[in-house]
């Protein structure tokens, strides 16, 4: 309509040839116009399949199948931008009586969500409640990657976890885990070290530590430390496997690429043999999904998946 009386002007103006000109144009406007309804249009559909999906989803958290309810809520996880779908998972999260199979799912899939402070403070509580099962607790811990930046759950949640010798190994483990996220922080740093330093500390712990010391590997502090454990013949080959293979992670010292090079090359262990080979070329997505990183360049690798 509001071409209406431009185009009479101008055809009394212009006569003819500007007249078609400008018919011309307004058919082209309408065909963006039209083109532009049916983009939106398009969205709203695809906005109302989304929905439909998001509320089916939401419907099967009550299934009697408790096989069902997991993979509800694991398939959830694309839906937590919705903060309906956060509070329908908390709810049944708390739910009496649901299964600690249903629960774990619904605490990976709340992960994302982490940086929600209402969604963060009921994992904190998971992770710490006397109530809840290892199990329960240990992913929770691990569901706090995502915000173990934050000085709060570094030092009054996953640290005290970590260095918690009256905590079972499972949990202790799950807060080395998690640090790996903030493995360029000095205090997340020291307190990893001092796990994968100890002699007297479980084999297991100590690997879980190193590895969470792999995006530690640029500063020196993390660097000089790492590599005397991987050079130590004394140490356990499960201990120093990991201790080689964060050497994918840097640049190499002369001194670094000789030692690579002189276990590739000489090593009986196998495994070891192959860790040297590995790093030697460089971070992969197998050894991002090693370290259990989020991110491999641009590609997101979910680390909690096969958790």
């Amino acid at each position: 309509m509001r071409l209406v009386l431009p185009l009479a002007i101008a055809v009394l103006l212009t006569g003819p040839a500007a007249a078609q000109s400008l018919l011309d144009f307004q058919r082209a406007l309408q065909s963006i116009h039209k083109a532009v309804w049916e983009v939106k249009q398009e969205r709203r559909r695809a906005q109302a399949k989304t929905d439909s999906r998001q509320e089916e989803l939401l419907r099967l958290l009550d299934d009697g199948d408790p096989s069902v309810r997991a993979e509800a809520a694991k398939a959830l996880k694309n839906h937590l931008g919705d903060p309906q779908v956060q509070k329908r998972l908390l709810e049944v999260l708390d739910r009496y009586g649901e299964l600690d199979r249903v629960r774990r799912e619904i605490i990976k899939s709340l992960s994302a969500a982490s940086p929600y402070y209402s969604v963060q403070d009921r994992l904190v509580a998971a992770a710490n409640s006397p109530s809840e099962s290892s199990d329960i607790r240990s992913v929770a811990l691990k569901s706090l990657f995502p915000v173990a930046v934050r000085y709060d759950i570094r030092e009054r949640v996953l640290i005290p976890a970590l260095e918690d010798g009256g905590r079972p190994l499972i949990e202790r483990r799950a807060a080395a885990w998690a640090l790996f996220a903030n493995a360029a922080d000095i205090a997340t740093q020291q307190a990893l070290l001092r796990v994968a330093r100890n002699a007297r500390e479980p084999d297991a712990f100590r690997v879980e530590a190193i590895k969470s010391l792999a995006l530690g590997m640029p500063y020196w502090a993390v660097q000089d430390p790492i590599f005397a454990i991987a050079r130590d013949s004394g140490e356990p080959a499960s201990v120093r496997e990991p201790a080689i293979l964060c050497f994918a992670m840097i640049g190499l010292t002369p001194e670094q690429l000789r030692f690579l090079r002189e276990l590739a090359r000489n090593e009986s262990d196998s495994a070891l043999r192959q860790a040297a080979i590995k790093s030697l070329g460089g971070l992969t997505v197998e050894l991002a999904r090693y370290f259990h990183f989020a991110y491999y360049g641009d590609k997101f690798l979910d680390p909690l998946e096969d958790q």
